[in-house]
């Protein structure tokens, strides 16, 4: 593979996380405005219902934006983030893999991630 191919491969995956990260955020700020929602729909278990979805939210946002940090780091060729993005790919497959047959898109992307951030010499070299 040329240089060239190797940095276009690694602006995808830095999309994708992009495109990721954005959506993680946006379901956190859902969920925030959902959570009070079904806290006043169930009267009885109303407030622990609350309280879960402001937490789930919170975590949401915040890797959300751990996730800006890391897609800026694999666009920049940082190889903190290609090791994290190595790291969250495998459990990207190893969770698909438990949810087939719906998980094979998610195994197929993730899959393609780490054998690139894995295997290919070309841009394994950029993060060095």
């Amino acid at each position: 593979m040329d240089k060239k191919n190797a940095e276009l491969i690694v602006k995808i995956i830095a999309i994708l996380g992009y495109i990721g990260a954005g959506f993680s955020i946006l379901g956190g700020l859902i969920m925030l405005l959902g959570g009070s929602f079904l806290a006043s729909l169930l009267p009885n278990f109303g407030a622990f219902i609350g309280v879960l979805a402001v937490v789930a939210a919170v975590l949401m946002i915040a890797f959300g934006i751990f996730a800006i940090f890391v897609a800026k780091g694999i666009w920049n060729h940082k190889n903190w983030a290609r090791i994290v993005v190595i790291i969250f790919s495998a459990l990207g497959v190893i969770g698909g893999l438990t949810s087939l047959p719906s998980g094979i898109i998610g195994i197929l992307i993730n899959g393609a991630v780490f054998y690139f951030l894995v295997f290919e010499k070309t841009i394994i070299g950029l993060f060095k």
